[in-house]
C-alpha cells in the first residue's frame, strides 16, 4: 500500500494466478512485507507501528509486536529484526507457534507469549534529528552472521549480540540496502538506491567504497539482485518509473539488456515460475506482470 492507503495484504498462488485470502489487519498502509526462509511465516509491518506475524498456511494472525519497517527474518526463521520508533533496531527471538491461533482482536498475555517474548537486544542512537536517523534499511548476510543497518548518510555493522561493530560513511540520499554477490570473493557487497526519485543505484563494498554507478534519466522505483546466469555472481534488475522502462546490468555494472516498451516498472523480483533451468526477472508495470528469461524475451 502507498502511505495513506487501506492496510492489507493480499496472498496469491504463483501456479494458478488465484488469491488466497486477505489480511486486513493493519489500521494503515501496510509498507513491508517479507516471508522466512521456510515460507511457514509471514511478517507485514505497517505505519500504525505494528508488525504482525501470521501463519502463512492458515493465514491467521500468530502475533504481533510494536515496531515498524525495515524488518528481516533470520535464515532459519527463529529470529525478527525489526525497527521502532526512532533509530532503534531490535531482534526478536520468536516463539513456536501452538495450534491454538490469537483471536483478531486478542490483547491478552496469550498474544504477547506468542511472538516476540524474548527481545534479544536493542539498539539505538542519541540524535538530534531522529526524522533522519531512523534505521531505513536493514540486511542480514548469514554468510558472516551480520546485521547492516542503514541510516541517513551511514552504515552501522552489527553483530548478533546488537554490538556495533563499526560503521561506514555512504551516500546521504541513499535509504534502500539489497545485498549482493559481485564479485568472485566471498566478500559483502550491496546495491544502495534511493527509492523516491534517485535516478541512480550504486554498488558498494562491505566498507561503503563506490564501485560502480549507474543512472539514466529516470527514477528509480525497485531493484532487485540475483544470480540470472549461474556463474556465482549477481546481476541487478532495475525498475525504473515512466518510460525508463526495465533494465539489467551484469555484476560490473555493464547493461545486459533493456526494454524501454515498458511504463511505469513499479516491482521487480525474480523466480522459477515456469521451472526451467534458470530464473526468470518478474516485473510489474502499468496495469500488467510480465515475465522474462534471463536474456530479456
Amino acid at each position: 500500500g502507498r502511505e495513506y492507503g487501506i492496510g492489507a495484504v493480499t496472498i496469491w498462488d504463483v501456479a494458478t494466478h488465484e488469491s488466497q485470502g486477505t489480511l486486513p489487519e493493519h489500521d494503515i498502509s501496510v509498507m513491508q512485507v517479507q516471508f522466512s526462509s521456510d515460507g511457514k511465516l509471514l511478517a507485514t509491518a505497517g505505519r500504525d507501528g505494528c508488525v504482525r506475524i501470521w501463519n502463512a498456511a492458515t493465514l491467521r494472525q500468530s502475533g504481533r509486536v510494536s515496531g515498524r519497517e525495515p524488518i528481516a527474518f533470520s535464515p532459519d526463521g527463529k529470529g525478527l529484526i525489526s525497527s521502532g520508533r526512532g533509530p532503534v533496531l531490535a531482534l526478536r527471538q520468536l516463539a513456536d507457534v501452538p495450534t491454538t491461533e490469537v483471536a483478531d482482536n486478542a490483547e491478552s498475555e496469550v498474544a504477547q507469549r506468542l511472538i516476540g517474548l524474548e527481545k534479544l537486544w536493542s539498539v539505538g542512537h542519541d540524535t538530534l534529528w531522529p526524522n533522519y536517523d531512523n534505521y531505513r534499511s536493514v540486511v542480514y548476510d548469514p554468510r558472516c552472521k551480520t546485521i547492516f543497518a542503514l541510516r541517513y548518510g551511514e552504515c552501522d555493522v552489527l553483530g548478533l549480540d546488537g554490538t556495533i561493530r563499526r560503521s561506514f560513511k555512504i551516500q546521504d540520499n541513499m535509504d534502500i540496502l539489497r545485498p549482493a554477490r559481485l564479485s568472485s570473493k566471498d566478500g559483502n557487497e550491496f546495491i544502495g538506491f534511493h527509492d523516491t526519485w534517485g535516478d541512480s543505484i550504486v554498488a558498494l563494498d562491505s566498507t561503503g567504497k563506490v564501485l560502480w554507478e549507474q543512472a539514466i534519466d529516470a527514477a528509480v522505483n525497485d531493484v532487485w539482485v540475483a544470480d540470472l546466469d549461474a556463474d556465482g555472481r549477481d546481476e541487478v534488475i532495475v525498475g525504473y518509473n515512466g518510460s525508463g522502462g526495465l533494465h539489467v546490468y551484469d555484476h560490473a555494472g555493464v547493461r545486459r539488456w533493456k526494454n524501454t516498451e515498458l511504463a511505469n516498472v513499479w516491482c521487480a523480483t525474480v523466480g522459477n515460475v515456469l521451472e526451467g533451468e534458470k530464473q526468470e526477472v518478474i516485473e510489474t508495470s502499468t496495469g500488467k506482470v510480465q515475465i522474462f528469461d534471463a536474456g530479456g524475451q
